[in-house]
């Protein structure tokens, strides 16, 4: 009987070593290697921004010449944070533009869970990348950007262009998982945003999970 009693409560020791080395991945993962965004990842991004284009309906095409709407060149970084607690034990909030590394890892959406522990570290270095990169020539061409309506607004000072925001997607370690905010800016007051979650299949991105986040 006390044979089993030890072999129970050595394995109660285990588990629960094994809860807190998976707590500590995802609260503490040093040490995170800075590393430069390699050209497979850009070429991934730009496949995204591609998907999220065409599947979200979003009217910047050039080839639409009722749009009205322009998508922003530059690709904005979502920080990547670690869980932090004040001193009455409260969680506090992200910083603009950030995101907890909780509300990713094991997070459900629409409850599915897309990211584990397994992606922390990958995730965190991206974090080290340039807080914005520019989306690729070859689909700026063929949308509406800041730069290609100047002469319409020139031209017609009552025409307003809505804008586009994309951010950074966040990837998954084996690079078949996507996470992107998306914003629109119709004005002052007025916008809305939302998630994306994406995964690749067959060699193509797929928006799988469209999560409506604001409004203004």
């Amino acid at each position: 009987m006390k044979k089993i009693v030890l072999i129970f409560s050595f394995l109660i020791f285990i588990i629960s070593c094994e809860k807190r080395e998976e707590k500590m991945i995802i609260e503490q993962p040093e040490p995170i290697t800075v590393k430069e965004i390699s050209a497979e990842e850009i070429t991934e991004i730009n496949l995204i921004i591609e998907a999220i284009i065409q599947q979200n309906g979003l009217d910047v095409l050039k080839s639409d010449k009722d749009s009205e709407n322009v998508l922003l060149e530059n690709l904005i970084k979502v920080h990547i944070e670690l869980d932090e607690i004040d001193s009455e034990g409260n969680k506090l909030l992200p910083s603009p533009n950030g995101i907890f590394l909780s509300e990713l890892i094991g997070n459900k959406f629409e409850n599915k869970v897309y990211f584990t522990s397994e992606d922390s570290i990958y995730i965190l270095q991206q974090n080290t990348y340039a807080d914005s990169i520019k989306i690729a020539a070859s689909i700026l061409e063929k949308v509406n950007t800041k730069e290609s309506v100047k002469e319409k607004l020139r031209n017609n000072s009552d025409l307003y262009f809505g804008e586009y925001e994309i951010s950074i997607p966040i990837l998954s370690k084996d690079k078949q998982t996507a996470y992107v905010e998306l914003s629109y800016f119709c004005g002052a007051l007025c916008g809305n945003g939302s998630i994306l979650i994406l995964k690749k299949s067959d060699g193509k991105w797929k928006v799988v999970e469209d999560i409506f986040t604001w409004i203004s």
